[in-house]
């Protein structure tokens, strides 16, 4: 072990706006002051403000798995979108370049490709699972999405709904994911989706920092 930690963050971005920018204002800061008691320096991975704007999918791919082979624990956001699904050849090409074995499966997520790349290298994963009825029994916030819900919530009986559900199953089934509870809380002054939470930061905080301990 280095004498940094990285922590990537894994997830959609469109819809968790809200969460990273919590993670950015309230967690990382305690975690960094808490690895620094231990002489380590955080490293958060947001590849928000990562990946140039002009990048190739390939290169999008091989930024972020590579990135993820680095990390010493991944941080996952599961809502209810899928998200990008990468070409199958783009996938596998980025998967060979990176000189891993096999084939990554055909139709995966960026972040499903993500988790992968962790489970292949020992990256422990700590995922946070949001209500993916969210939008759906929100009345005002549907209202205030627009048209923009379809960035927060795959099309009911779709593929990517199904990939969806399986994922979050699979991450609750093997104890690495956790509910946490969010509320709508209007619109910002640009327009943007607030939401409320009521112990997420909490939750991270300490569900992190046990990651890290377990691989210190």
């Amino acid at each position: 072990m280095s004498a940094e930690i990285r922590v990537f963050v894994s997830g959609t971005f469109a819809d968790f706006q809200a969460e990273r920018a919590l993670l950015h204002r309230l967690v990382w800061p305690t975690i960094r002051e808490r690895c620094a008691t231990r002489r380590r320096r955080l490293v958060d991975i947001d590849l928000r403000w990562g990946v140039p704007a002009n990048s190739s999918p390939r290169q999008t791919l091989l930024v972020c798995l590579s990135e993820v082979r680095r990390a010493d624990v991944v941080v996952c956001l599961l809502g209810a979108r899928y998200g990008w699904v990468p070409d199958a050849a783009d996938a596998a090409a980025a998967w060979a370049e990176l000189g891993e074995e096999g084939v990554p499966s055909p139709g995966a997520s960026i972040t499903e490709l993500e988790l992968a790349m962790a489970n292949k290298h020992g990256v422990p994963i700590v995922a946070f699972e949001r209500d993916d009825k969210l939008v759906s029994s929100s009345r005002p916030m549907r209202a205030a999405l627009g048209g923009a819900a379809s960035k927060w919530a795959e099309t009911a009986g779709s593929e990517a709904a199904r990939r969806m559900a399986s994922l979050r199953a699979a991450l609750r089934e093997s104890g690495a994911s956790a509910a946490y509870a969010a509320a709508f809380d209007g619109v910002d002054a640009s327009g943007g989706v607030r939401l409320r939470f009521d112990e997420l930061a909490a939750q991270a905080v300490g569900r992190v920092c046990a990651a890290i301990e377990a691989v210190l």
